[in-house]
């Protein structure tokens, strides 16, 4: 996903939602996310947005940011927070 596609789909999914639209992100034909698109997925996911028919790879990207996002570090150790 392209950083320009990224903030396509957020203006476009957050124009929808507030409108209070059900949104499905299907992912079907995506093969890689760059950087910043697993954050735009993942916030809009946690706005009630759907995704659908990720690839394993793409899945696997998704998660792996959940992860990232959940490890801080303080002092030079990693802790979950």
């Amino acid at each position: 996903m392209v950083e320009s596609l990224a903030n396509g789909l957020s203006c476009y999914a957050e124009s929808a939602l507030e409108e209070g639209l059900p949104l499905t992100l299907d992912l079907e034909n995506i093969c890689f996310i760059n950087c910043e698109g697993p954050a735009v997925i993942k916030s809009l996911m946690g706005r009630g947005v759907r995704q659908v028919n990720a690839p394993l790879f793409v899945a696997e990207q998704l998660r792996s940011a959940r992860l990232n996002k959940a490890i801080d570090f303080e002092g030079g150790k990693a802790h979950a927070t």
